[in-house]
C-alpha cells in the first residue's frame, strides 16, 4: 500500500477487502459490494471506494462502468508466471535473510517447527483445514519480513497473495495434502535453525516448484 491509503477508514477498508481474498469469501469473478463493505465498517462508502481503487491498481479487483467491482481472474499462464517470478525471487532473498538470525526468529521458527510437526505425526490430529492453511500464510508472511528490502518483501507478498487468491478457485481439484507441505516446513525450519543456506535455498525452492506443478494441468475457466 501506497501513501496514498494512509487515512485510516481506507486502510481499514483495504485490509478488510484482502482479508475476505484471501479467505475465499469474496472468490474469483465476484461481485464486491461497497455498500456491504461500508455497513460491515461502520462507515461511508467515500473509503472502501478509495480502497477498491487501489486495489484495482493491485490487480486483484476489475472495475466495469454500470456494471460493478468483479474480483480479478487469472489465467493458467498467469498464475504459472506468478509462481516463476516467485521461484526467481524468493528462494534467494529468504535464504540470505538467515545468514544471521536472531534468538527470536529461532524461537518464532520452533514454534512453526511444533505446530507442524502435527499434520506430519497425523493429519487429523488438529481438524480444521482453514487453521492449517492460515497458519500457512503467517508463516510464509513471517519469512517475508526478515527481508531487509521493503520494495522486494511487497513483491514478495503480492504475489502469494494472488497465488493464494487464484488456487482458491480450484482448491477442490487439487490433491493437496497437509502433511506434505508441513513435512516442507519442518524440513526448511531444521536447515534454517542449523544455519545451512544452501539447503535452505533449494528446500523452498523445490516447496514452491511442488505447488506450482501440482496446479499445471487444472482446468481453469
Amino acid at each position: 500500500m501506497q501513501d496514498s491509503l494512509n487515512n485510516t477508514l481506507n486502510i481499514d477498508a483495504y485490509n478488510l477487502i484482502l482479508k475476505k481474498l484471501l479467505s475465499g469469501e469474496l472468490s474469483t469473478g465476484q461481485n464486491v459490494s461497497e455498500d456491504a463493505i461500508a455497513n460491515e465498517l461502520g462507515t461511508s462508502r467515500t473509503p472502501v471506494r478509495e480502497a477498491i481503487l487501489w486495489l484495482q491498481k493491485e490487480g486483484y479487483l476489475e472495475i466495469y462502468p454500470r456494471k460493478g467491482t468483479f474480483v480479478s481472474k487469472f489465467s493458467l499462464k498467469e498464475i504459472l508466471d506468478i509462481y516463476n517470478l516467485r521461484l526467481l525471487l524468493e528462494p534467494q532473498v529468504i535464504s540470505s535473510s538467515f545468514r544471521n538470525p536472531t534468538q527470536a526468529v529461532n524461537e518464532k521458527l520452533t514454534e512453526y517447527k511444533n505446530y507442524n510437526l502435527q499434520y506430519i505425526e497425523d493429519e487429523n490430529i488438529v481438524s480444521n483445514g482453514d487453521a492449517f492453511f492460515s497458519q500457512d500464510l503467517e508463516f510464509h508472511l513471517f519469512l517475508f519480513d526478515l527481508i531487509n528490502n521493503a520494495y522486494i518483501k511487497r513483491i514478495c507478498r503480492d504475489a502469494l497473495y494472488k497465488c493464494i487468491i487464484s488456487k482458491l478457485v480450484f482448491l477442490d481439484q487439487l490433491n493437496i495434502k497437509r502433511s506434505r507441505i508441513a513435512t516442507q516446513h519442518v524440513v526448511f525450519i531444521d536447515a534454517a535453525l542449523n544455519g545451512k543456506t544452501d539447503e535452505i535455498f533449494e528446500i523452498y525452492k523445490t516447496h514452491i516448484i511442488s505447488e506450482r506443478d501440482s496446479i499445471m494441468h487444472i482446468n481453469i475457466q
